[in-house]
């Protein structure tokens, strides 16, 4: 095994994990089949950014564990191979997303100015 990052692994899954985080995101604002959203619409982008940092993150740490899981036994996926640069990297995507989404809804709910 080699030691290191795979960069181009780390990169594919970074922007899977962007575009998926993002998704993820904007369901959970949205109010479903009644429509609109339930948060404020100038918070709205600070929320999705963080999502998409949060999900980019978490796809970059975990790689192919995050979407198949461990519960697939013909061929199990690898583990992500990391440096020290791309661990912080991807733990520091998780903290920004993370810290971007928490501050849009204290933002929202009026506990933060």
């Amino acid at each position: 095994m080699k030691q290191g990052a795979d960069w181009l692994a780390w990169f594919m899954q970074l922007v899977v994990g962007a575009v998926a985080g993002s998704i993820f995101g904007s369901f959970i604002i949205s109010r479903g089949r009644r429509g609109g959203y339930w948060l404020a619409p100038d918070q709205m982008p600070a929320f999705l950014w963080g999502a998409a940092l949060f999900g980019a993150g978490m796809a970059s740490f975990y790689g192919d564990r995050l979407w198949v899981g461990l519960t697939y036994r013909v061929i199990p996926p690898n583990e992500m191979e990391h440096s020290r640069l791309s661990r912080f990297l991807s733990l520091t995507a998780v903290a920004a997303g993370g810290g971007l989404m928490l501050v849009a809804l204290l933002r929202h709910f009026g506990a933060v100015s």
